[in-house]
């Protein structure tokens, strides 16, 4: 059964075939980790737990474990969740200007990055003071693998890499980006306007299009093998390792962004192969699980501005309001 939420509707779509074994005329297509889709993962209850404080716009989130989230406000600062309670927001940035992205790689490991150019590191205790790595501009996304190597792009596609303590410039990107996702220094994928490519350890490709009628948002891997990356028009695109599908559309029925009120996905977090959760700016929820798609709808909280899922058993969600939304499994 699920958990009435406010204002909350909760409908249904089963995919004829599940998004990441689909078949195309290239043949077959791999799937990670093949055995998890013998167990389904847990359905996630999404409830309105925190106004953080109200009025204000949370911008960026990302967990390192269930009990250690750091999210940040549009003006720079930041609260940590710690599996129960909710420290007071202090400021991390003095100029966040107009953009800010973080990526925990763990509970003592996050990064996050700001437009002006700046980077601040989480040692599980304190934030270090932000600098401005060498080679880098009007930062716009970063993220850091579970081995500690993390990777960030500017607006003009130069790339850096986190590795042993300290930034270097990397092999450039190909411009703007929205979404970055690492698994480690040899893998990580970007999403953007242009597209969605991958780092390979020496070289982003150039970025593909895929087919999508609107630029790509978010992108969120769980290994070299899989990953899935969402457009702002509400269709998803899954890489198995050698190439990315063809866009699907996330929604039950068509409709585009006009007629969904300016609806647009705009964060997707993917804790296994078989389970994702993506955000939109209507303020719904839209959980796959082993090629099934279902949706909660929190209106409440609109827009929707980012998701983060180190769990299968657990998600947080913010957005609009101060809003902040956990998703647990039942049992």
């Amino acid at each position: 059964m699920t958990r009435a939420v406010a204002a909350g509707v909760v409908v249904v779509f089963v995919l004829a075939t599940p998004l990441g074994a689909t078949s195309d005329a290239g043949g077959p297509r791999r799937v990670a980790h093949l055995e998890s889709w013998l167990t389904p993962p847990p359905v996630l209850h999404f409830a309105l737990v925190r106004h953080l404080p109200p009025r204000t716009q949370l911008v960026a989130a990302s967990c390192g474990a269930p009990t250690s989230c750091v999210v940040f406000d549009r003006s720079g600062r930041m609260t940590r969740y710690d599996g129960k309670r909710w420290a007071a927001p202090r400021p991390v940035s003095v100029d966040p200007s107009a953009g800010i992205s973080v990526s925990c790689a763990a509970m003592s490991l996050c990064i996050a990055i700001f437009a002006s150019g700046e980077v601040s590191r989480w040692d599980g205790a304190t934030w270090s003071t932000s600098v401005a790595p060498s080679g880098s501009a009007r930062l716009e996304a970063v993220g850091c693998a579970p081995t500690g190597y993390c990777a960030a792009v500017d607006a003009y596609g130069n790339a850096l890499g986190f590795d042993d303590g300290r930034w270097s410039r990397t092999s450039g990107d190909w411009g703007s980006i929205a979404a970055l996702s690492c698994v480690s220094v040899a893998f990580c994928a970007s999403a953007g306007p242009s597209g969605v490519s991958e780092w390979n350890g020496a070289s982003w490709t150039e970025p593909v299009g895929l087919g999508a009628t609107f630029p790509y948002t978010g992108v969120s891997c769980v290994s070299a093998a899989f990953c899935m990356a969402v457009d702002s028009g509400g269709e998803s695109s899954t890489w198995d390792g050698s190439r990315w599908s063809r866009p699907v559309r996330i929604a039950p029925r068509p409709e585009s962004p006009v007629a969904a009120g300016g609806r647009r996905a705009t964060g997707v977090s993917c804790p296994t192969a078989t389970s994702c959760v993506v955000v939109d700016s209507s303020g719904r929820i839209a959980q796959w699980r082993a090629g099934h798609w279902s949706f909660t709808s929190i209106p409440a909280a609109r827009p929707l501005t980012a998701v983060s899922c180190p769990r299968p058993s657990f998600c947080l969600v913010v957005g609009g309001g101060g809003s902040a939304i956990l998703g647990r499994a039942e049992g």
